[in-house]
């Protein structure tokens, strides 16, 4: 890692992601620490994501270990929480992953994998 003169920021090498605990589907989810998360499989949705500790730029990645849904900003996102903007609802299957970036209002899709 290095720095330049202008402030940037510099990795030769991988960059490596901090497998965050596992997510259990909920109409609000707390994400801890981490930026790769498993979600567990559940009939429930998830609708909305906690912004607390979370800056604009951040990116998440959720892998499923099964069938779960992630709602399209369902709205209704209370303080400190934020809607979920996808194409339209992600229903996943086992290995499905979702990429999300937290724009300091909402959490948008950058892309996602149907496995």
């Amino acid at each position: 890692m290095f720095i330049d003169l202008n402030g940037g920021l510099g990795v030769s090498g991988r960059i490596k992601p901090f497998k965050g605990a596992d997510v259990t589907p909920a109409a609000t989810i707390t994400l801890g620490l981490g930026n790769a998360f498993t979600v567990l499989a559940s009939a429930t949705a998830i609708d909305c994501i906690t912004t607390t500790d979370w800056t604009p730029g951040s990116e998440v990645t959720f892998v499923f270990a099964g069938i779960s849904t992630v709602n399209d900003s369902t709205g209704g996102c209370g303080a400190n929480t934020a809607n979920v903007d996808l194409t339209a609802a992600f229903v996943s299957t086992a290995g499905d992953t979702l990429k999300i970036i937290f724009n300091g209002t909402n959490w948008s899709q950058i892309a996602s994998s149907v496995n």
